[in-house]
């Protein structure tokens, strides 16, 4: 029964790890209003990112209704100059655009809308209600169109307004959204629980430690590759007119938690698989023993103290993977006391 209890937990373990490290990046970076205020800050701040914004607010301020009264005021002779002189008009608009958004004001403008914009996704998530969600840049335009010579009242009301997600597609994420917001804390916990009960029923544990880490450090490697996969091709069908970098630099930014979250895995898997080769038959495993062994049986409160010094420094370095959460910090705590018992226990062998 144990030999088949363990490896069905492994299993467990790692098709939780999955979904945890999905669930935990919505949770925290994707529909957590804070986070989001900050990532944009960081999205912003890309130069591809500045160059597409400015972009698309110079053509919200030159409208077709600013030429046709350019063309208007024009002599006979001189309309047919009415589409240059747009062109250099929306030149200007758009280097005025671009000074702009390094300015600190634009910035903090930049930061309440998406404030207003994400409080309307989660308000609207929490309260099924299927309205759309919209990025309003008006105030930008009218500032943009002053420094340049435009009318602000030729400028159609519904410039400026970025629609995120209407109300129908928004329907179509809520379901998930709220699914992963939900699962993000208890599949953490789970994973961390079956994880501890895999190797505690193995039979042979050193050996299910290594699988454990293994499959951990290939769920991670399968994670990154997704994200990779996933921003390419969400680049392919979003870029166009020349923003695909900043399509692609706004993605990257935006799942740098995921990133972070896979790597840190990754990091649990590679200790783990150290750890179980340290204790292993092994001629260079014996050999460390050999070494690390009689210090630790003569000072073994300092042994210990060392380890779990260690194990806070990987906790707030963010090395290990939900380091926020108490029982992550109880296990991985438990888990380096226990190597370092494991140790103590262990005589140097002669190599295999």
């Amino acid at each position: 029964m144990r030999r088949v209890a363990s490896p069905l937990l492994i299993a467990l373990c790692l098709l939780l790890t999955f979904i945890a490290l999905l669930a935990t990046w919505v949770r925290q970076q994707a529909l957590d209003t804070d986070s989001w205020v900050d990532t944009s800050t960081e999205i912003l701040s890309h130069e591809s990112v500045q160059r597409a914004t400015a972009g698309y607010l110079a053509d919200q301020v030159t409208s077709e209704r600013a030429q046709s009264r350019l063309e208007s005021v024009l002599p006979e002779r001189a309309k047919p100059l009415a589409v240059p002189i747009q062109g250099l008009a929306a030149d200007a608009a758009e280097s005025t655009a671009m000074r702009a958004l390094k300015n600190d004001r634009f910035q903090r403008f930049w930061e309440r809308s998406n404030r207003i914009a994400h409080q309307q996704l989660v308000r609207a998530i929490d309260s099924d209600a299927d309205r759309a969600i919209v990025l309003d840049l008006r105030p930008m335009l009218g500032r943009i169109a002053a420094r340049t010579g435009f009318n602000i009242n030729d400028i159609p009301p519904e410039r400026g307004v970025v629609r995120i997600l209407d109300g129908d597609e928004l329907g179509q994420v809520r379901g998930y959204a709220k699914l992963l917001r939900g699962t993000a804390w208890w599949a953490a916990a789970l994973t961390l629980l079956a994880l501890a009960a895999a190797i505690a029923l193995a039979p042979d544990r050193r050996r299910a430690v290594v699988r454990a880490g293994i499959g951990l450090f290939a769920v991670a490697l399968l994670v990154l590759i997704a994200r990779r996969v996933g921003i390419n091709q969400a680049t392919s069908a979003l870029g166009s007119g020349g923003n695909e970098l900043a399509v692609r630099d706004t993605l990257t930014t935006a799942s740098t938690l995921l990133m972070d979250m896979g790597r840190s895995v990754a990091a649990l898997g590679l200790l783990m698989t150290l750890a179980a080769w340290a204790v292993g038959p092994g001629a260079w495993a014996t050999k460390l023993r050999g070494a690390v062994t009689p210090p630790i049986e003569s000072f073994p409160g300092i042994a210990h103290l060392l380890a779990f010094s260690v194990v806070l420094l990987l906790v707030f370095g963010s090395v290990l993977p939900w380091s926020s959460s108490p029982l992550a910090i109880v296990v991985y705590a438990i888990a380096g006391a226990t190597f370092v018992e494991v140790l103590r226990r262990a005589a140097p062998a002669n190599p295999a």
